[in-house]
């Protein structure tokens, strides 16, 4: 394997190319750290953005790959209170009147090592008006044909305590043809309002779900470390650290599922289901492992 840097006019679109025989993945810094397109045996896994101006639009109104911090998902009002002080992020989500998904899918990663096979990225903020926390945020890339490790890193650089979520919203792409189906081990599903907020829970028990005949923007408490995704061009095997959530989303397109391992649900700075508070000077580590068998259109793994 072997890593390029590619430049372009626009530097948000400025990324790291990652090659080998039947494998590319795009990893965009100045994007949040975002993984854009990974295609493996010719086939596309991760849906990714067009490399153009039109590509960034699309990019910042659907969060392809975007890494979510400090919170995944919706905020309601944009408002929380911290140690009875009260917090405004901006509505970055009109439809709903919420904020949605935090502020770091835009953000410049400072590039602190980069290897044929690896990359790892930090952000540093001293905080703003919304989060007023001093931080860093480390994302870590580890790359083979049919494995890949990402690493998160959130540590407290400064004197007070502060709360927050950490997600990922990757979308898979999906084949139109045959069938697409997804397991995971979870005991609760969330409820959510018009807005989606959640509201309540129901108990659920553990199934496959045919995507092909779902329409999805749920949440779930998962009870086991895998998720598992079978399509007739390839299986996806993704591990997830213990106690963690998880959000589906199935855009009305069908072409791609959105599916989000999350340390908490929508609007946990408020209803505190899932939300980590962070102390001085300590660090948080979230880990996730996918793993990648393609097929051949003769259903055989390649």
């Amino acid at each position: 394997m072997r890593s390029e840097k590619i430049t372009s006019k626009n530097s948000l679109l400025d990324h790291f190319h990652f090659t080998d025989r039947f494998f590319s993945c795009k990893i965009f810094p100045n994007l949040g750290g975002s993984i854009q397109k990974l295609i493996i045996d010719d086939i596309t896994i991760i849906k990714g953005i067009t490399v153009d101006d039109s590509g960034v639009l699309d990019y910042l109104n659907r969060y392809q790959s975007a890494v979510l911090f400090p919170f995944p998902n919706r905020l309601e009002d944009g408002r929380y209170a911290f140690e009875d002080k009260p917090y405004t992020f901006p509505l970055n989500n009109p439809e709903t009147k919420n904020a949605i998904h935090g502020f770091m899918n835009d953000k410049t990663f400072e590039v602190i090592r980069v290897t044929n096979n690896s990359l790892s990225l930090q952000f540093n903020s001293d905080g703003d008006k919304a989060f007023p926390f001093h931080y860093s945020l480390t994302i870590n890339f580890i790359l083979s044909k049919h494995h890949i490790q990402i690493q998160f890193g959130v540590e407290n650089k400064g004197d007070t305590a502060f709360p927050f979520g950490l997600g990922w919203h990757p979308y898979f792409q999906l084949p139109n043809f045959g069938s697409n189906t997804l397991e995971f081990s979870a005991d609760k599903t969330y409820n959510t309002t018009e807005r989606g907020i959640p509201s309540g829970f129901e108990e659920y028990d553990t199934s496959v779900i045919d995507i092909d005949n779902a329409s999805l923007d749920t949440a779930y408490h998962l009870i086991g470390p895998e998720i598992r995704l079978e399509t007739a061009r390839y299986e996806l095997q993704m591990q997830t650290p213990e106690d963690c959530y998880l959000q589906i989303y199935t855009p009305p397109d069908k072409e791609s599922i959105a599916i989000e391992p999350m340390t908490c649900i929508a609007n946990a700075f408020n209803n505190g289901i899932g939300l980590k508070i962070l102390q001085p000077n300590k660090e948080y580590n979230w880990g996730l492992d996918l793993r990648i068998n393609t097929k051949s259109l003769d259903n055989g793994f390649q």
